[in-house]
């Protein structure tokens, strides 16, 4: 049985963690996040240390899968675009 497809797409499954960002250092990390919470950004993608910003899958536990995946790099570099440009 032969079956069209418009769209395919593949997840891994692959979960991001900060923790295992080895460039981080474990003074930095200990502000970032606390042991075992999900990382925590507000709505321009700032984590608890200001000026300091993720994007991207990192930010999946707050925004969604729909932030890795469909809206994701649009929505983010719009709105870091407006805090860099007026902060």
């Amino acid at each position: 049985m032969d079956q069209a497809f418009d769209h395919i797409i593949c997840a891994t499954g692959f979960h991001l963690d900060i923790r295992h960002l080895s460039f981080i250092s474990d003074s930095l990390m200990e502000n970032i996040q606390d042991k075992d919470d999900p990382l925590e950004v507000n709505f321009n993608f700032e984590t608890k240390v200001k000026g300091l910003y993720t994007i991207g899958g990192m930010v999946e536990p707050v925004y969604g899968p729909a932030q890795r995946f469909l809206m994701g790099m649009r929505h983010s570099t719009l709105r870091l675009g407006k805090v860099f440009t007026n902060g």
